[in-house]
């Protein structure tokens, strides 16, 4: 299996890191939609940073807490409130919403992404990427709004979410000089103390299943945030980026087998969309590396 590994590509390679992570944040999301309603938001995502905080320590000590040393503290501190605020209303979302149409509001973070990026860190973007957003940011609208007439109140915590993700990403591009360790360890803390407070307020005891839930969560997390590190080593976002979209049919697949749930015409329509826009990126990506070779 190494050698099979050893001589794949890099593009290759890091496109199945990325689907793995993809699938490992899909694990969370169906995970929290099957306990999310009896757990508090609150408490799943308080055991969920303990348990990523346990998991990064040992990396931390291992190489000396001079990793941890910060010359951006401001920005840590609001990297941690904007993940916060993605953590607990994506669960919210995550608890009232099929799987796959979390997933796919999920991904209005690359409209927004760009958005934020033209408009904060004056990043220029052609007009190919404009209209590959464009057409994942129909996806969403469609996905958003399967009946006209209702007011989808868990999607837009779904889309709050994904801007606050958006945020996050855009503060960790501002954060060039710090350690990886620095980046994930201060965070896990941070979250730690910033959902302590509200957990303990709402607590509530666990079973066997919850107890294991929560355990989960947090492992998929470490997991799934290790796993995309990797990814982006061994090639360029434009290069593998489609394959994130793999997490839709997942998430369709776990709609179906685990819970019964059949999305709407609408629905699969938004999906489809957004993984054509996943597509296109790609196409647009080989043009351009052609066209520099």
């Amino acid at each position: 299996m190494k050698d099979w590994w050893s001589v794949q590509s890099d593009v290759f390679k890091g496109s199945v890191c990325l689907a793995a992570a993809g699938a490992a944040f899909v694990g969370i999301n169906a995970i929290v939609h099957s306990v999310g309603r009896t757990i508090p938001p609150f408490q799943l995502a308080f055991l969920q940073q303990v348990v990523v905080l346990l998991l990064v320590a040992p990396g931390i000590l291992a190489k000396g807490l001079g990793v941890m040393r910060t010359k951006t503290p401001a920005l840590h501190i609001c990297r941690c409130l904007a993940t916060g605020v993605a953590i607990f209303s994506g669960f919210v979302a995550m608890a009232n919403l099929p799987v796959s149409e979390t997933t796919a509001l999920l991904f209005s973070r690359m409209v927004f992404t760009a958005a934020l990026a033209t408009w904060f860190l004056k990043e220029a973007i052609g007009a190919a990427s404009w209209l590959r957003i464009t057409i994942a940011g129909v996806g969403v609208i469609l996905v958003l709004s399967p009946d006209a007439s209702s007011l989808n109140v868990y999607g837009f915590a779904a889309i709050v979410s994904a801007l606050a993700i958006s945020i996050t990403m855009l503060l960790i591009r501002a954060m060039k000089e710090e350690t990886a360790e620095a980046i994930v360890g201060w965070q896990a803390a941070g979250l730690v103390l910033l959902f302590g407070g509200p957990a303990i307020i709402f607590w509530v005891p666990l079973d066997g299943r919850g107890a294991i839930a929560c355990v989960s969560v947090g492992v998929l997390l470490w997991l799934a945030q290790h796993l995309n590190v990797l990814a982006y080593r061994y090639a360029a976002a434009g290069a593998i980026q489609p394959a994130e979209a793999s997490r839709l049919v997942i998430a369709l697949a776990i709609d179906g087998l685990l819970f019964g749930t059949i999305p709407s015409m609408t629905v699969i329509g938004g999906v489809a969309l957004i993984l054509m826009a996943a597509g296109f990126g790609r196409i647009v990506w080989r043009r351009r590396r052609m066209e520099n070779a």
